[in-house]
């Protein structure tokens, strides 16, 4: 059940308004709006009418809830007490099981019952008793879920809670969404024994396959109207398993899906959790492939070794715009992404079909996206202290590797700078002569020519006082924050200048510098193709 992290600004001394009964039998689905955020506001404004659309969605909600419930739920489920209610039998979820398969398999017996008699104290006990919780249990999953074959998730749910009380081992789930059926029955009846209380997930795609859509309506937005993703932005949404599990935050990374954007997203590889991979299933799955290759099939690591840290972290693929007639199905997907192949490694991987937009799923979230986020969410608490752990140590790595970028950066525009100031052929580029060179450097130290360190003024010439370099220099000794930068002597400084000084034209240093620099002609030509 994922809730948005605000609070009810409802009156203390107005109780709040009871949900409409969907069914006699079932208990109501929770609101993915969460509460009532806007109560009390003055009629007309754009708040109360935000207030009054999203209370006419919930209703909305709750109707095709109980529609769903009167015909694919409760017949069964009828039929199902009152054989219960003859039978009387000591193993209970044996023996729903057994009926439940002869319904699916078509042999299930005619019962013999007396339409005379009543239902006696002893019934109204042994229902109570030994029916009633198990049947809760799973008439509450049966609506949070919303599976399109009742009967054969109830099935795979009794037989994963009958595994689980006789202490033998559960089969394994389909870790694949080829079914919902195994899908869902591994979401609520697996519960994690930890709960780790912030989980940071990335949400990745290639461009307009509805990530930011998605997010908005996890949220409350029940009419989203996302617009391409420019930059980064992050999405918080408050997460309970059951009502008995602790609370935790899901913090979801939202990125521009554009190819010219993807060079960013190794920066925020290490610091999540688990990833949403979300597929436009509406257009060609190549570039979806392409997309998830780059994330998870890093070929390059030896260059950029961010690259390969999502392997192995919990991935949840969204078969997205299931509404459309010509979509790809879970099937389709897994097989376009090859994730067979990816899941050697014994990867948790699933794939769900979902419709991101409310407004093309009856005005609702799409229930499947929250049994999907349920089921992300347990698996990163399934290995919470793991993924914990190696996202503090990757972070830290990255952020080596950040540091390490930013000096390899520095040398190369400090090499280039100094090629300006003796260049091989023609004449230097923005050099100054002595005089007005060394009052340029004096004026950046803040200082007098006549202060200035020897060392200083050796190494302005030594820069045939060239503009940049000079300042680029004068920021070594004397940085603008010394709290981010620690100045460095003048013996550190000559050091570093006399290093570069010396490889500025070194032909090997030089093709570096080409490969390296995104400004170049040769790089700006590859973007272009």
């Amino acid at each position: 059940m994922n809730r948005p992290l605000q609070q009810s600004n409802r009156p203390r001394s107005a109780p709040a308004k009871r949900p409409v009964a969907t069914s006699t039998a079932l208990p109501g689905p929770a609101s993915p709006l969460g509460g009532d955020a806007h109560a009390g506001l003055r009629p007309g404004t754009a708040k109360n009418i935000k207030r009054r659309s999203a209370s006419a969605a919930s209703r909305r909600r709750r109707e095709i809830v109980g529609e769903y419930m009167r015909r694919s739920v409760d017949p069964v489920m009828r039929e199902l007490v009152t054989h219960l209610l003859v039978e009387k039998p000591v193993d209970v979820t044996k023996e729903m099981l057994s009926y439940l398969r002869g319904v699916r398999d078509g042999t299930t017996p005619q019962i013999q019952m007396d339409s005379q008699r009543k239902v006696s104290k002893e019934d109204r006990s042994y229902m109570a008793r030994d029916v009633k919780p198990l049947l809760t249990d799973l008439l509450s999953d049966v609506v949070r879920a919303r599976p399109r074959a009742p009967v054969d998730f109830s099935i795979a749910w009794l037989a994963s809670r009958r595994a689980q009380a006789t202490d033998v081992p559960a089969p394994k789930s389909v870790s694949k969404l080829r079914d919902a059926i195994s899908f869902d029955a591994a979401v609520t009846s697996q519960k994690p024994t930890t709960c780790l209380e912030k989980k940071r997930i990335f949400v990745l795609g290639d461009t307009s396959s509805g990530k930011t859509t998605l997010l908005k309506a996890m949220q409350g937005d029940l009419e989203p109207t996302a617009k391409p993703s420019g930059g980064f932005k992050t999405f918080d949404l408050g997460h309970q398993l059951s009502e008995d599990a602790p609370q935790s935050t899901l913090t979801f990374f939202d990125v521009s899906g554009k190819t010219k954007a993807r060079a960013r997203w190794p920066a925020y590889f290490s610091d999540c959790h688990a990833v949403v991979f979300v597929v436009d299933c509406s257009s060609d799955l190549a570039e979806a492939r392409t997309c998830f290759d780059y994330c998870f099939r890093a070929t390059n690591e030896h260059e950029d070794e961010r690259r390969s840290m999502l392997k192995g972290k919990p991935l949840l693929v969204l078969a997205n715009k299931q509404d459309l007639e010509a979509s790809a199905k879970p099937d389709e997907v897994s097989k376009a992404l090859d994730l067979d192949d990816y899941q050697r490694d014994g990867y948790h991987v699933a794939v769900c079909p979902v419709t991101g937009d409310p407004q093309k799923s009856n005005g609702a979230l799409d229930p499947r996206v929250e049994r999907a986020i349920d089921w992300l969410a347990q698996k990163i608490d399934d290995k919470a202290g793991a993924l914990e752990a190696r996202r503090t140590r990757e972070t830290a790595a990255t952020d080596a590797w950040d540091a390490l970028q930013k000096e390899k950066k520095e040398q190369r525009v400090f090499r280039k700078v100094l090629r300006k100031a003796h260049p091989q052929e023609g004449e230097p580029e923005e050099c100054m002569d002595e005089s007005e060179g060394l009052e340029f450097f004096a004026s950046e130290l803040g200082c007098t020519i006549e202060a200035m360190d020897p060392t200083a003024k050796r190494l302005a010439a030594l820069m045939n006082y060239q503009k940049l370099a000079l300042q680029m220099t004068a920021a070594m000794n004397q940085p603008v924050n010394p709290k981010k930068r620690a100045p460095k002597s003048w013996d550190e400084v000559a050091a570093y200048v006399e290093a570069r000084h010396a490889e500025k034209w070194d032909p090997a240093v030089v093709q570096r510098d080409e490969d390296e620099d995104p400004t170049s002609m040769k790089n700006r030509l590859a973007k272009r193709q």
